[in-house]
C-alpha cells in the first residue's frame, strides 16, 4: 500500500482521484496475494457494518411505541 495512503495525516482519500484504481495499485505492488488480503479485510468490514446495522434497526423496532406499529 503507497504509505501516502495510510501514514500522510495531510492526504484525503475521498476526492483524491486514487479510488478507482486502488486495485490496480495494490496489485502493482503488492501481486494478487495483498488484492485477497485487501477482499477480506473489505468483507471483514461489511460484515461488521452489516451486524451492527441490524442491531441498530433491531433496537429502533423495539423502542418503537406500541401505537405506532403497523400503522405504516
Amino acid at each position: 500500500m503507497p504509505s501516502r495512503y495510510v501514514s500522510d495525516p495531510t492526504f484525503e482519500w475521498t476526492g483524491s482521484g486514487f479510488e478507482q484504481s486502488i486495485v490496480q495499485r495494490v496489485a502493482d505492488d503488492a501481486g494478487e496475494p495483498a488484492i485477497a488480503e485487501l477482499d477480506a479485510a473489505v468483507i471483514l468490514q461489511l460484515a461488521r457494518f452489516s451486524a451492527v446495522a441490524s442491531r441498530w434497526i433491531s433496537r429502533g423496532r423495539v423502542a418503537e411505541p406500541v401505537a405506532q406499529r403497523g400503522k405504516q
